[in-house]
């Protein structure tokens, strides 16, 4: 069984996986039946706003720009 199932299956109701290589983060919500419904991928520049309130989104160029 894969992570996502997992946790899927244990109504996690979002969960991110940073891809260094790709420069960008898949989003992962509405868990049903052991899978995500909705998965997006989020690239800088893009707000990556959190289910859970937040007061700031997060900016993607913190992870993946070097100053």
């Amino acid at each position: 069984m894969e992570k996502s199932e997992l946790y899927a299956e244990s109504g996690i109701c979002e969960y991110w996986v940073v891809d260094t290589r790709g420069q960008c983060v898949h989003v992962y919500r509405n868990p049903r039946a052991g899978v995500y419904e909705d998965r997006s991928i989020v690239k800088p520049g893009e707000p990556l706003l959190p289910l859970a309130p937040c007061a700031v989104p997060f900016d993607l160029h913190d992870l993946f720009v070097a100053d």
